[in-house]
Order: C-alpha cells, then structure tokens, then sequence
C-alpha cells in the first residue's frame, strides 16, 4: 500500500472556522494544510439552515472574519443566503479553493505516537498530518424531541435544520414546536400560509427589537474594526443582578408590551429564567405574528406525536398536516468526537462522556497535535462566536509556529482551566441554576466562555504558555522505522510545522 502523504495540518469542516482556520494557516506560512468537507459545498450551519426567514441574529457588520471584512449587506442582520455567497466566495479564493477538499467526510482519525503523527481515513483515501484541527462546528446534528409515534404520524414532519421547499404549508394546519432562534424568523414567514399555524413553547425567550445595536438608518452602531469592543460592551448584560441585567429585562419587557395587546398572550410569553441565561433573541414580528387569528400560541411542550397531530404536555391534543421541529441542535453530542481516536486508546467521545474538558478551549489530554475550534469555550453568550473562533485561531497558530512536536494537554492544567472557567462563570447569570444550550448537563460552562471576548484572549495567552510548558516536558515520541512519518532533523526531533525536512 502506498504510504500516506504527511501534511503539515489536516483542517475538519468548512464552516466559518474551517475557512478561517485555511486563512489563519495561509497567513502564517503553514502552506502545507487540508481542509475537510463532508458535504458538498462549504458553509457550515449557513448552509444547512434555510428555513423560510433565516438570517443572522448578530449584526452584519460584526459577523465578518477580520481576515476578510464584508461592509455591504442588504439588511442590518445579514440573510442566510448572503452569509452562505459570503463564505463561498471566501472558499473560491486562490489560496483557498487549492486546499479545500469537498464531498471528504473523516471516516477516522487516530494518533500514531511511534511517529507522532494522526492516521485519517476518509472514504477518498488515506492521510497523514502532523497536526489535526477540528472545525465540524456544535450544530451538525439537529436535536428531535424524543417523545413517542414519529412513525405514526400521517403527514410531513420537517426539522428547520433540515428545511424542504417542498413541505405542505400552504392551507394546511401547521404546528412548530418551540420558541427558540430558529422559531422566532420561521412562525412570521408561515402565517398567512398555513389555514392554522399552532406554535408548541415551553419555554418563553427574552426577545429585544431588532434595532438594538444598530444605528438609526440600520447601519452598525460601530465601525466595523471595533466589532471586539462593540460586542464585549454588552456583556455587563450578563452579569446577574446587574443594571444592565436589569436594563435588558426591562427593554424586553416594554417591546413585548408595546407589541402585545392579548393580556393573555402577554402572560403566556414572559420569561420565567433570568435575562441572559439563554439566547437573547431580536425580533420585529414574532409577537404580531402571535396575535393573527389563524395562529395560536399553545404554553405547553411536545409529548407525543399522534396520526393525525400531536399531544402537548398538558394533554391537549391538536390535529396537523405538518409539523415543523424548530428544536435547535444537540449541542452536546459532537458528531466527529466517536471518530477520533487518542493516545490513550479512547475516543474524544469518550474522554468528553463527564464534560469536555480542555485547555484553552483549544487542546484535550490525550490527544496530542490535535486542537478543536468552536468547541470547549467557544461561544460568547454576549456576542458572536467569530470573536472566539478567531482567537482560538490564533492561539492555535502560535502554537504549531512556536512547539517542535506534537503540543500535549496534561489532566492537571485541564482541571486548572477548568477552575479558571467556573471561577468566571460566577459572576454570571450562567451560574445561578440557569438551564440553558451554553452549559454541560451538570450545569458547568461547557461551550460558553462565561466572559469578554477580550478576557478570552488574554486568557488564551496564558493558555497557549502552559501548553509549550507541558509539551517541552514531555518526551519526544520514539520514531517507528515502520511507520511512514517525517525525517528527524540534528537534534532527532520531528521537524516544526512550517519547516520541511
């Protein structure tokens, strides 16, 4: 068998981090770089979602890559059809479009540490890197109620992930389960469709107007460079029993009041968790929407699924035709995790079973020369995840520019950046008993990071400092004569990344 290539770094996904991750590489001379895409085009969830009214919930101009600033959007919060022309014209880009692997879903990836090196497999052959980064993104795997009688039910199911132009809308009895994200730019866009359009809540969302954070004229409050400092002037929001907590709540409140004149519906949608413990949503017509009289509002969640509708959790049954699963992701099963295989033996699966653990957000104990991206502490709650992509990116880069060998987390400075995560998330709204996407079952910050997007940074500079220290002290990995891997140089050592042998 021919032996593998071994490239410098092997990217996962082609999402935003993906590209950026390809961006971030190319500019720091790590030319030698493989970006893998399962699908056929690039995008991402931008691409996955295109449900009726899908747009950005951060304002356009601050949901741009540094590397690659867009001003012109048609609309203060971007439609997903012009992010996903966005991306693809970044994918199109020389420099890019070379690297990019598209149709190459990872079937495996395991660590070779006699020749330091991750072993992947794809359905298109086989590849070797010195470093692996994973960039798959935590809303691959759409989340469906587990309730009873999918396979009963005699008409269209459709999930917003999953959107098809072809689902029996117009004139039918519709339901949408849920009241998240995705549900608050579905249900406008699908009444005066639908003869009856029911919409399933558990849980009612903080909803602000969509002016917030933009100018008069829909232009960005801010200049476009000052997107890090715009974003981290609203995490005061955050922090609980703050003004600005309060401030947030009562700007809620007033936009509902304004909007809402049903007392009963009025009742129906205040938020019984604190401001801020789950997404805050921006919203000019889901309230009006509400109020038609061809849609209801049911306060009650999915319990099973009928052959002619569905069954709330108060026991109302409602007939359908359709139902749409508004539901959001599974945030916490990360597709690729059972495909990785470590140095210890264990899948990430399952070293993540009790909590993803990391250093930095960037780097897992037992899986040497890999780094994950939009992972572990890579959501901002106050602001858009690009601020943290980018610098998990560059932290990332430091790292393969600045470690000869593959870097290694160790357990210790986990459960230290752990600690570090916790004693942050204290001052937050996130570490009152909120129950919210952004944490682990046992309510630790699992994807968020509980702070500035500044913080973050700096925080990573510490993390990028432990992660040399521990990989120096670690032993270089003896090289197998067997394995195919890349030449030692005077002093035995694998070369740096960026340096050929």
């Amino acid at each position: 068998m021919t032996a593998a290539r071994v490239h410098d770094v092997v990217v996962v996904g082609a999402g935003f981090a993906g590209l950026a991750a390809s961006l971030a590489l190319s500019e720091a001379g790590i030319d030698d770089h493989l970006v893998l895409e399962a699908a056929a085009e690039v995008g991402g969830t931008w691409r996955d979602n295109r449900y009726p009214g899908v747009a950005c919930d951060i304002p356009a101009p601050q949901y741009t890559l540094s590397r690659r600033r867009r001003s012109r959007w048609t609309a203060p919060f971007a439609p997903g059809a012009e992010i996903r022309d966005y991306l693809r014209d970044i994918a199109a880009e020389p420099g890019v479009a070379e690297r990019l692997r598209t149709s190459t879903p990872l079937s495996s990836a395991a660590w070779d540490e006699a020749a330091g090196l991750w072993r992947i497999t794809t359905p298109r052959g086989l590849l070797a890197t010195r470093a692996l980064i994973l960039c798959a993104g935590r809303f691959g795997s759409p989340l469906v109620p587990d309730v009873p009688g999918y396979g009963s039910f005699g008409g269209d199911i459709v999930h917003s992930a999953r959107w098809r132009d072809d689902a029996a809308i117009d004139g039918a009895d519709v339901v949408v389960v849920g009241t998240g994200a995705s549900a608050v730019q579905i249900v406008p866009r699908l009444a005066g469709r639908a003869a009856r359009l029911t919409v399933l809540q558990r849980r009612a969302p903080w909803i602000l107007p969509r002016t917030v954070g933009t100018g008069e004229d829909g232009a960005p409050a801010t200049p476009p460079g000052s997107a890090l400092l715009a974003q981290d002037a609203a995490f005061p929001r955050r922090l609980r029993g703050s003004t600005a907590q309060r401030a947030v709540a009562d700007a809620a409140r007033a936009h509902r009041e304004r909007q809402l004149s049903s007392p009963l519906l009025r009742s129906a949608l205040e938020p019984r968790d604190e401001a801020g413990c789950r997404r805050v949503l921006f919203s000019d017509d889901f309230y009006p929407a509400l109020e038609r009289a061809d849609v209801a509002l049911e306060p009650s969640g999915l319990a099973a699924i009928g052959r002619d509708g569905v069954v709330t959790a108060a026991g109302r049954t409602i007939p359908a035709d359709t139902i749409v699963l508004a539901t959001g992701f599974d945030v916490r099963a990360q597709p690729y995790a059972p495909l990785i295989t470590g140095g210890r033996g264990t899948t990430l699966a399952e070293s993540w079973s009790d909590g993803m653990r990391s250093v930095g957000g960037i780097a897992v104990p037992g899986f040497p020369g890999m780094f994950v991206v939009n992972g572990p502490q890579g959501t901002l709650g106050h602001g858009s995840a690009l601020l943290a992509i980018e610098a998990q990116l560059d932290g990332i880069v430091r790292l393969l520019l600045g470690t000869r060998g593959p870097v290694r987390a160790s357990d210790r400075d986990a459960r230290a950046w752990r600690e570090r995560v916790h004693s942050l998330a204290g001052r937050t709204v996130w570490s009152g008993g909120c129950r919210s996407w952004y944490l682990d079952a046992d309510g630790s910050p699992g994807l968020l990071w509980p702070g500035r997007a500044a913080e973050l940074r700096d925080h990573l500079d510490d993390a990028v400092a432990t992660l040399r220290a521990s990989s120096l002290a670690a032993e270089p990995p003896t090289l197998s004569h067997s394995s195919p891997s890349p030449a030692p140089d005077a002093t035995g050592r694998p070369p740096q990344i960026g340096q050929r042998p």
